[in-house]
């Protein structure tokens, strides 16, 4: 077996077979639908304001300060940056966006053999590359039209490029902009790329300390370096958010009402209980697969940290500490952009071992390779098969009937209240509020008084106590004027 594996990495070059190997990665799970969410109609919509040369703010979405939860009034615009020359060609269409997050996951995966390269042999690179990349829910995860992935690609390019390009004299105000570049691009993809910063200047510091006494010149090219880096981030991130696509500080101010002091130790409690349980179950959800997961995860994360501590280490901390007192869990995609990292952290966990060379750089990544298909034949197998199914969604032939209704039959300037703002103001080009987390449901009516909500939309798709009791409480006031087997949409009497 081995020999016929040396025989075909012998006839073929080592690039060759990774390409074909990820290449099935922009085909597989390529959607023309999309369920409910909310995210991907505010990226979509604001790639439009782009498209079409308005402000980010003129998405149609009301910022509910009664729900923080939904997502603030404008993203940042890395991401729509990145969607807006698919929108200009194609319009609102699903399957183009999905085809552009199959491209950015083929080059991510690319991106991922290099930057383990750094760290392993060649072979096992590829191996746990594929362990991340061909993950089930990963595959499952890229038909949605989110940030996550293209965030993930922009923190794994930034460390391969400083892992990878020596900054030398001769390079070092190439390099330098050219890194800078890339870190400001990943903050406008996600506030949290400032963590990317963070680890970079954490590394700058280790290294004048480490060199302080042996090497007075390289003293002067870490300051110089580091310089060069943050001048270029602030130069280049004040550029795109202050004067080619300003959004106004309305961007940030759902921050303070999603961050309650009072309530970061119940929040570090749950965290502590969730994130470990996730990286866990990231392979399997066998309680002993789980199990022996974490424990790699963590005799790897200690080891790698006491031999080898570098950027990716100082990233994955600082990331991982703002997750933790971040109010809001959503499974692994809140973890996906620092999974790689997880997974280098496992193999160290394997290393620890002591296994020889040639078992590291041969048997190893043979077994993971044959334990990785059974663990993920039957998950890719259901992706594979439900590809053509129209999720519920604003894809749906009675979501469709509903935003006809609303374009053909109510004024521009109509506004509507819905358990997703976002896909309605995207899919109808009227404003629209959600509901907010209440415990008084008066709290709600006074805000839909205040700003002014014509009509109430509700769909069975998505059950919400919160809706129904205002449905209850106020009927006297709503006329259903049109329904479907799944939507109703009333007509809201305004009050003073």
């Amino acid at each position: 077996m081995f020999k016929y594996m040396q025989y075909i990495l012998s006839h073929f070059s080592g690039k060759t077979i990774i390409f074909v190997v990820f290449l099935p990665i922009l085909f597989i799970n390529v959607k023309n639908s999309h369920n409910w969410g909310g995210d991907f109609a505010q990226y979509i919509n604001q790639a439009k304001c782009i498209a079409e040369g308005k402000s980010q703010s003129e998405t149609g979405y009301i910022f509910n300060e009664l729900n923080p939860y939904l997502g603030p009034p404008a993203y940042p615009v890395g991401f729509p940056m990145l969607l807006a020359p698919v929108y200009s060609f194609f319009g609102n269409n699903i399957l183009a966006f999905s085809y552009l997050i199959s491209v950015v996951l083929f080059i991510l995966s690319l991106l991922l053999v290099k930057l383990y390269r750094n760290y392993f042999p060649y072979f096992l690179s590829a191996v746990i590359t594929v362990a991340f990349i061909y993950n089930p829910w990963v595959i499952r995860f890229k038909a949605s039209v989110l940030s996550d992935i293209p965030f993930t690609l922009f923190i794994i390019l930034p460390v391969w490029f400083y892992l990878s390009h020596p900054f030398k004299e001769k390079l070092l105000v190439k390099n330098s902009i050219l890194l800078g570049m890339i870190i400001g691009f990943s903050m406008l993809i996600r506030s949290m790329g400032i963590v990317i910063l963070l680890g970079l200047l954490i590394d700058y510091i280790i290294l004048f300390i480490t060199n302080r006494r042996q090497h007075r010149k390289n003293e002067v090219v870490i300051f110089y370096n580091a310089g060069i880096v943050i001048l270029t981030i602030a130069l280049s991130y004040t550029l795109v958010t202050c004067m080619i696509f300003p959004s106004g500080t309305e961007q940030y101010s759902f921050f303070p009402k999603l961050f309650q002091l009072k309530n970061i130790g119940v929040t570090l409690k749950q965290s502590l209980h969730y994130y470990p349980e996730l990286i866990g179950n990231f392979f399997s959800d066998n309680v002993i697969i789980s199990f022996l997961t974490l424990v790699l995860f963590l005799i790897g994360f200690i080891r790698k940290v006491f031999s080898r501590i570098d950027i990716i280490d100082y990233i994955f901390i600082l990331y991982v500490a703002v997750l933790f007192i971040f109010p809001a869990f959503q499974g692994f995609r809140y973890l996906l952009p620092v999974y790689p990292f997880v997974i280098l952290y496992i193999i160290y966990g394997i290393q620890f071992s002591k296994l020889n060379v040639k078992i590291m750089k041969i048997y190893i990544p043979v077994i993971l390779a044959v334990l990785l298909f059974f663990l993920y034949y039957d998950g890719i197998s259901s992706v594979i098969k439900s590809q053509k199914v129209t999720y519920a969604g604003p894809q749906s032939e009675y979501s469709i009937e509903a935003f006809d209704f609303i374009r053909d039959h109510t004024d521009d300037d109509a506004v509507f209240a819905f358990i997703k703002p976002r896909v309605l103001a995207l899919y109808t080009c009227r404003p629209s509020i959600g509901f907010g987390i209440v415990d008084d449901i008066e709290d709600n009516e006074r805000k839909f008084s205040e700003v002014g909500v014509d009509y109430i939309m509700t769909v069975k798709d998505i059950s919400n106590p919160v809706i129904q009791d205002y449905i209850e409480r106020y009927r006297n006031r709503l006329l259903l004027i049109w329904e479907n087997d799944r939507i109703k949409i009333y007509k809201r009497e305004q009050t003073d």
